[in-house]
C-alpha cells in the first residue's frame, strides 16, 4: 500500500485460518508518515583570538537524528572523520588549527544524510596601530584633522582632548578614526589622542598630538592615487600642495611588516618598478613647509593585477564496468583539483582533491545517471563551473 497523508496513522492486524477453522491474530501495526530529515541552521564560520573556544552548532529536523562532524586542517588535502558524533563541534582556537573547515553529516533513523554547508575557523587579526595621528598647525579658520588607522576586528574609536588650561584630558563627541574640527584661537594649543578598542575587549592608545595655529596654511591640493598595472610596470604617486618652501618625504609599508618606513623618495613623485616584492605595498608622503607645518597625504596602494583563474574544461565522461572516468583539461598555475558529483537535483558532494586530470568513481550505481564538475585552486582561490552527465553500466 502506497503511504499517503490521508492514511497515515492507520492500523492493522492480520487473522490466519487453517483448513480446521483455528484462527490466530497477529500484532496490531501502525504506519506513519515519517518527518522529513532537513537542516534547520547551517553552522557559522567563526572568527576570534586564540585561546577562545570556536563552536559550530548544526539544527536539523527529523526523526533519530545522528551527527557526524568532519575536519580539515590547512595542511591536508582531504576531510576526515573526527571524533564529535553532537549537534556541537567546539574547540579551542589555536594558531595551529587556525584555518581548519569543517562540516557535518546528519543522519535520521531511515538512513538519510544531509551534508551542511562547510565552515572555517580563523584567529582574529591582533591590534595594532598601523598609523599614527600627527601634529597640525595651521592659520585660524582652517579645519585641523587627526586621523588614527589600525588593524583589528570590530574596531570602534573614542579621543579624548585637554585644553591648555585643563589639568586632564576629557572624553570627547568623536568616535571615529578621524577627529576633524575648525581651528580657533580658543582651541589653539588643544591636545588629544585616541583609543582604539577591538571586538574583544583589546584597547590601544594612540600617540598624543597638538592643533595649532601657524601661518600660513600648508594645503594638499592633489592627493597620490591607488595604482594597480601589470608586473614590470612603473607604478607612480605623485603630491601637488600649496605652501611655501615645501619639502617631501615618502613612508612605506610592506603587507608584512608591522609599521611604515621612512623612504628614499623625498621629491613630490614617487616612482618605481611594480615587481612582485613590491605588491601590496602602502605609503604616503609627508609634505613639510618654511614653517615646520605638515600634512600627510592619503595613503595609498601599489597593486599588482593578475589574471582570473580559469574554469577547467570537462573533456569526456566514459562509464565502465570499473566505475565512471571524469577527464578534464588543465589550468594554468593550478595545484590542485577537486572533483564533485550530484545525481539529479541533489547537493553536490565532494569526491577528494588530487593533482591530476582524470579521477575514476567507482561508488556508483548502474543505471543511474551522475553529473560531475570539477573545481581548479592555485592555493588562494578556486574556480569552477562547467558541468558533463553520465550513466553509469554495470
Amino acid at each position: 500500500m502506497t503511504l499517503t497523508e490521508a492514511n497515515d496513522g492507520r492500523q492493522l492486524y492480520c487473522v490466519v485460518t487453517d483448513a480446521y477453522g483455528n484462527t490466530a491474530q497477529t500484532d496490531t501495526v501502525t504506519m506513519t508518515v515519517a518527518q522529513p530529515l532537513t537542516i534547520v541552521a547551517q553552522p557559522t564560520n567563526y572568527s576570534g583570538p586564540a585561546g577562545s573556544t570556536a563552536a559550530f552548532t548544526v539544527a536539523a529536523a527529523g526523526e533519530g537524528l545522528s551527527y557526524q562532524w568532519y575536519v580539515k586542517n590547512r595542511t591536508a588535502r582531504k576531510f576526515s572523520k573526527s571524533s564529535i558524533t553532537a549537534a556541537t563541534y567546539s574547540v579551542t582556537l589555536t594558531e595551529t588549527n587556525a584555518g581548519r573547515q569543517l562540516y557535518c553529516m546528519v543522519t535520521d533513523a531511515y538512513g538519510n544524510t544531509v551534508q551542511t554547508d562547510t565552515v572555517t575557523m580563523t584567529v582574529a587579526q591582533p591590534l595594532t596601530i598601523v598609523t599614527q595621528p600627527v601634529d597640525y598647525y595651521g592659520p585660524a579658520g582652517s579645519t585641523a584633522t587627526f586621523t588614527v588607522e589600525a588593524a583589528g576586528d570590530g574596531l570602534s574609536y573614542q579621543w579624548y582632548v585637554k585644553k591648555p588650561s585643563a589639568s586632564k584630558f576629557s572624553k570627547s563627541s568623536i568616535t571615529t578614526a578621524t577627529y576633524s574640527v575648525e581651528l580657533t584661537a580658543a582651541r589653539n594649543g588643544n591636545r588629544l589622542y585616541c583609543v582604539v578598542t577591538d571586538a574583544y575587549g583589546n584597547t590601544e592608545r594612540t600617540d598624543t598630538v597638538t592643533m595649532s595655529i601657524s601661518a600660513p596654511a600648508l594645503t594638499i591640493l592633489r592627493q597620490p592615487t591607488d595604482y594597480a598595472g601589470p608586473a614590470g610596470s612603473m607604478a607612480t604617486f605623485s603630491v601637488v600642495a600649496d605652501g611655501e618652501e615645501l619639502s617631501y618625504q615618502w613612508y612605506v609599508k610592506k603587507p608584512s611588516a608591522s609599521k611604515f618606513s621612512k623612504s628614499s623618495i623625498t621629491t613630490a613623485t614617487y616612482s618605481v618598478e611594480l615587481t612582485a616584492a613590491r605588491n601590496g605595498n602602502r605609503l604616503y608622503c609627508v609634505v613639510t613647509d618654511a614653517y615646520g607645518n605638515t600634512v600627510q597625504t592619503d595613503t595609498v596602494t601599489m597593486t599588482i593585477e593578475e589574471e582570473a583563474l580559469a574554469v577547467p574544461e570537462l573533456t569526456g565522461a566514459t562509464a565502465g564496468t570499473n566505475g565512471i572516468t571524469v577527464t578534464w583539461n588543465a589550468v594554468d598555475g593550478t595545484t590542485t583539483y577537486r572533483v564533485y558529483r550530484k545525481t539529479g537535483s541533489g547537493n553536490w558532494i565532494s569526491l577528494g582533491d588530487l593533482t591530476g586530470l582524470s579521477y575514476t568513481d567507482a561508488a556508483v550505481l548502474s543505471g543511474t545517471a551522475y553529473t560531475y564538475t570539477v573545481k581548479a585552486s592555485n592555493g588562494a582561490e578556486w574556480s569552477g563551473f562547467d558541468e558533463i552527465g553520465v550513466t553509469a553500466t554495470a
